[in-house]
């Protein structure tokens, strides 16, 4: 069944690519270069998954996650990142799954199919921030290994204090 899906990434060249792979396996994919453009193609029709560059130009992906996330609180938001460290936040952010750079399209179209597959209340779970509900697939996985989910251990307390509201802000 054809997903709709959303990319949003500054490199033109990651858009293309990963527009290509997606619909060569059947999907309906958008594409947008940044925060304005990504709101402009959510407003227009709904999408299954968005998969989010958390390095984008004038507004960051942290910001414009947490603006799809207020307005499509149960739609799975895939991040993408070449920064490292950056799991801890998303789990407790609430998102459906971080993938760090460089990314293999095989670990690529196996996250997509976890959470396109997963039952109704996945995507509340990781919204609520349920430890180990938010894929994590690392650079050091990318060699074939399968997206395994995060480790039960991962608590507010093991980060050294209590849930943020936005976790990626630090105070």
């Amino acid at each position: 069944m054809k997903k709709r899906m959303l990319i949003i990434d500054d490199d033109a060249e990651v858009r293309a690519s990963m527009k290509s792979v997606l619909e060569g396996v059947g999907h309906q994919v958008w594409a947008a270069a940044d925060a304005q453009a990504a709101r402009k193609e959510l407003g227009r029709s709904p999408m299954d998954l968005v998969l989010l560059d958390l390095n984008l130009p004038r507004q960051g992906g942290w910001e414009l996650f947490e603006s799809i996330k207020g307005q499509y609180p149960l739609l799975p938001i895939i991040l993408i990142t070449g920064m490292p460290g950056q799991y801890p936040i998303a789990l407790l952010a609430g998102a459906a799954a971080l993938m760090e750079k460089p990314i293999e399209v095989t670990d690529l179209l196996n996250v997509i199919d976890q959470l396109l597959l997963a039952p109704n209340q996945t995507p509340l779970r990781s919204t609520c921030a349920y430890p180990g509900q938010t894929l994590h697939v690392s650079a050091a996985q990318q060699a074939g290994a399968r997206p395994k989910t995060g480790a039960s251990s991962l608590t507010p307390a093991s980060f050294g204090g209590p849930l943020l509201a936005k976790p990626w802000k630090r105070s």
